[in-house]
């Protein structure tokens, strides 16, 4: 069933600007997730998972890695909003 609404507090917002933020003063890319659960066409997020990540910096540009593993542990069992 496709979501139509979403809730998402302001502390998980919150999380995520900061982490992004701050890897970002850095030079690099960050990555943050939203976890939640899902009722017919809502979806309520309810925490942010800010996963292992590596960041990588080039003369090309910038990215972020999150390795399979760390990915897999995290989607065991939760729903995220991506």
């Amino acid at each position: 069933m496709d979501v139509t609404t979403v809730t998402l507090p302001r502390h998980c917002i919150s999380t995520v600007h900061a982490h992004l933020r701050s890897v970002g003063r850095e030079g690099n890319e960050g990555m943050a997730l939203w976890v939640g659960v899902q009722q017919d066409q809502h979806f309520a997020v309810t925490e942010t998972v800010l996963p292992a990540q590596r960041h990588i910096r080039t003369g090309d540009g910038v990215c972020v890695m999150v390795p399979a593993e760390e990915l897999h542990r995290l989607m065991s069992g939760s729903t995220i909003a991506a």
